[in-house]
């Protein structure tokens, strides 16, 4: 079974935009939620 694979640009391209969003939004996420606790808690061990 022989499935056609275009290489165009296009794909590169969606290729670099979605692995932007993906690794955006694995660091801004968690370092908005970190954001909100005070440091003391974390040492605290009240976090």
């Amino acid at each position: 079974m022989h499935l056609p694979i275009y290489w165009g640009w296009e794909q590169y391209l969606l290729a670099v935009g979605f692995a932007l969003v993906s690794a955006v939004g694995a660091a801004y996420l968690p370092a908005r939620k970190a954001g909100r606790v005070q440091p003391v808690a974390i040492l605290r061990g009240l976090a």
